[in-house]
């Protein structure tokens, strides 16, 4: 009987799993445990208080099976790891690893993986998988989540891959909704980020594959280009505001728009008989006022040159696009 599922990062198709139990109250003196189940000791409580001067402990191939509770757990790395069927309840985590380890029906609740904490090539079920009130650096937990592909044949590999995008956005769902509430916002706003990110390539995934047949959808890069259009837009705004943490970038935004268009009025159309830094007032101040879209009917001459009324739309249009940024990052600021 194998060890897991296919997908898993675990999988052993040619072994079924620990058999011979231990208990983390054995842990003193001890550099760990490998190919063990790690189960609730039935004649010791678990006061489990691992601090970062204590020494390093590894745990390799050993499936976690038990409920911890009220613990600190520091200097941990756990290699080859399942923690189905376990529950970790008000843990913090620091520098603790976590490789090719599944986190298939695990429960994590008002849990804290500090940012010290490394997270590389990870499986987990979206069905299976439950987070509540934990923080923890999605960047890093869930870019590292990845479908095995060593047991799947080659004509798979594709489908099975197409589908794992769909598993991590439901993921990312659970993982944003445990830092809702976060103290923290850098953690919110990194979760907030993974949601839009892996919803948009989901989008795009889903249409891969029909999901009748599971075979390749004819046209595939065609039906997908306004998908990978609203990508390339939602992305770069994404950037533009550091995902909704940062004013500063809008505002150097703005203002690289007022000057690219300013020079741009001063060279093609503001009237000759303003000179020196005249001249380049009234260019500055038409520019500003077409981005901030206040001015634009005072500024527009339906008889001026095409090349001067594309201008103005389009320095209206970016105008418009830097509202669309600013306005939510200040609201998303001040009211989370």
């Amino acid at each position: 009987m194998p060890r897991g599922n296919y997908w898993e990062m675990t999988y052993d198709p040619k072994w079924d799993g620990p058999s011979e139990n231990a208990y983390l109250t054995q842990l003193s003196g001890s550099s760990g445990f490998s190919d063990r189940k790690v189960i609730p000791d039935p004649q010791k409580p678990l006061k489990l208080k691992w601090r970062v001067k204590d020494p390093s402990l590894l745990f390799q191939r050993c499936d976690f099976a038990l409920t911890v509770t009220d613990a600190q757990i520091s200097n941990w790395s756990f290699k080859l790891c399942r923690f189905a069927g376990s529950v970790w309840k008000n843990v913090k985590f620091s520098h603790c690893t976590f490789e090719q380890c599944d986190f298939s029906n695990v429960i994590f609740d008002d849990c804290n993986f500090v940012d010290s904490c490394t997270f590389k090539q990870n499986s987990a079920s979206a069905e299976l998988f439950r987070m509540e009130e934990t923080a923890i650096n999605a960047g890093k937990f869930i870019t590292n989540l990845e479908t095995n592909l060593e047991h799947v044949d080659a004509d798979s590999k594709l489908f099975q891959t197409s589908r794992f995008v769909g598993t991590r956005a439901n993921i990312s769902k659970v993982v944003f909704g445990a830092n809702r509430n976060e103290a923290n916002i850098d953690y919110y706003f990194r979760a907030y980020e993974q949601l839009v990110r892996c919803d948009l390539d989901h989008q795009i995934e889903r249409r891969r594959f029909d999901d009748t047949t599971g075979k390749p959808i004819k046209w595939f890069w065609l039906r997908t280009l306004p998908f990978r259009f609203e990508k390339l837009i939602t992305l770069t705004s994404g950037w533009l505001t550091n995902w909704g943490r940062s004013l500063v970038r809008p505002s150097v935004f703005f203002a690289a728009t007022v000057l690219a268009f300013a020079v741009l009025y001063w060279m093609w159309q503001v009237p000759h008989q303003y000179q020196g830094w005249k001249r380049a007032v009234a260019a500055l101040t038409e520019a500003t006022n077409l981005t901030l879209v206040a001015g634009y009917t005072a500024h527009f001459d339906k008889c001026a040159s095409l090349r001067m009324q594309l201008l103005w739309m389009s320095n209206m249009a970016i105008g418009l696009y830097w509202y669309s940024l600013i306005i939510p990052v200040i609201t998303r600021r001040v009211m989370r």
